[in-house]
């Protein structure tokens, strides 16, 4: 469990990760405690399904939430992907996800604000626990509200309008993994049956 490349630290507002992976692996149920990273390390193939579950920092107010992956470990996809996954040595079988709280407190405004939150967006509130980023480190001037406008405007880019707009494209981009991870599970499972057919008539 990562932030996407430039973005900021999920460990403010993420406190511990539960990872429940496959049954025949030694401690299947591991708990990782932050800060970040939030993550584990074993050997395997083949692919299966992990269960995650999401520990909040008291500011968020909020119960734990749960998150399911499926963990692809052998190559998978178009020929073209397969390529680049053997020039690079990986199989990458990530997603992207969003939390969303419905009705965020004060409490976790501080923390998604706080200068040391943004490293990657210039920390234009400076450094330290007392300072904060305007318009959330983005350029934005003017106090931070957890309330959206409706529409977007030169002033406020950030509004209701946009985060449907946001929540769109990763919903799509959702969709269009599972599509292909779908795709490729049958692809396997016909691969499969034709080698138990090979077997089978010699």
């Amino acid at each position: 469990m990562r932030a996407p490349p430039g973005q900021p630290s999920i460990s403010s507002w993420l406190k511990k990760v539960q990872f429940k992976i496959y049954h025949t692996y030694s401690n299947p149920s591991r708990l990782v405690d932050g800060p970040g990273p939030f993550e584990i390390e074993e050997t395997g193939w083949g692919g299966f399904n992990i269960e995650i579950r999401l520990f909040f920092a008291p500011e968020v107010g909020s119960k734990p939430e749960y998150r399911s992956h499926f963990l692809q470990l052998e190559p998978y996809g178009s020929e073209e992907l397969q390529k680049r996954q053997a020039e690079e040595g990986m199989v990458r079988s990530e997603f992207l996800e969003y939390v969303e709280f419905n009705e965020p407190t004060e409490g976790l405004w501080e923390v998604l604000t706080d200068g040391e939150q943004w490293p990657k967006a210039g920390a234009r509130g400076g450094k330290g626990k007392n300072k904060r980023v305007s318009g959330a480190g983005l350029g934005v001037e003017g106090e931070g509200s957890v309330e959206l406008v409706e529409k977007t405007t030169k002033e406020n880019p950030f509004s209701k309008q946009l985060e449907q707009q946001i929540l769109a494209v990763l919903r799509k981009a959702e969709k269009d993994i599972d599509d292909e991870l779908v795709a490729t599970t049958k692809e396997r499972e016909g691969i499969q049956n034709q080698m138990k057919a090979l077997h089978s008539s010699g």
